[in-house]
C-alpha cells in the first residue's frame, strides 16, 4: 500500500500532493511531459509496461485514501484519477512568466494573484473530490 502522510481532510490531501509534487522539481517536469513527449518516443512495449506500473501505483494510492477520505473503493479511485491531470493542469501554470513582479500591471496582478497554482489546485480539487462523494453510480436502463 502507498505510504502517506496523516490526512483527514479534503483540503490535507489536495496539499499533500501539491506538496509531494514540488518536491523535486525535475520530477515534476518529467511528469508534466510524459504523455505529450516521453511515451510517444518509447516503444508499445515499454509504454504498456509503465502504464501497468502506474495502474498498480494509484490502485494501491486509492486504497490508502478510501478510508481517510471517507469514499468507496470506486470513488477513491476515480479521485486518485483524477488528481493528476488537475495537479498537472496548474503546475502548467506555474511555467508561465512570474506576474509577481513590481513592473506586471497592477491589474494583470490582482487578476491572477487568486490563481495561484497552489491554492487553485487546492480549492478546485476540493470540489471535485466532493462531487466524487456526492454523485450516484449510473445505472443502464
Amino acid at each position: 500500500m502507498a505510504r502517506i502522510p496523516e490526512i483527514g481532510s479534503d483540503s490535507d490531501w489536495a496539499a499533500a500532493v501539491y506538496e509531494t509534487a514540488h518536491v523535486d522539481p525535475d520530477l515534476l517536469q518529467l511528469l508534466l511531459r510524459q504523455d505529450l513527449i516521453i511515451e510517444h518516443n518509447i516503444s508499445m512495449t515499454r509504454c504498456v509496461e509503465y502504464k501497468r506500473l502506474w495502474r498498480a501505483w494509484l490502485e494501491s494510492l486509492a486504497e490508502a485514501v478510501e478510508t481517510p477520505l471517507d469514499f468507496t473503493p470506486a470513488q477513491a479511485l476515480e479521485a486518485v484519477k483524477v488528481t493528476g491531470p488537475v495537479l498537472f493542469g496548474f503546475c502548467h501554470a506555474e511555467q508561465g512568466p512570474d506576474l509577481s513582479d513590481p513592473d506586471t500591471p497592477q491589474d494583470i496582478r490582482e487578476f491572477f494573484s487568486p490563481l495561484s497554482a497552489k491554492a487553485g489546485f487546492i480549492k478546485n480539487l476540493e470540489r471535485i473530490l466532493r462531487l466524487i462523494r456526492t454523485d450516484k453510480p449510473q445505472t443502464s436502463g
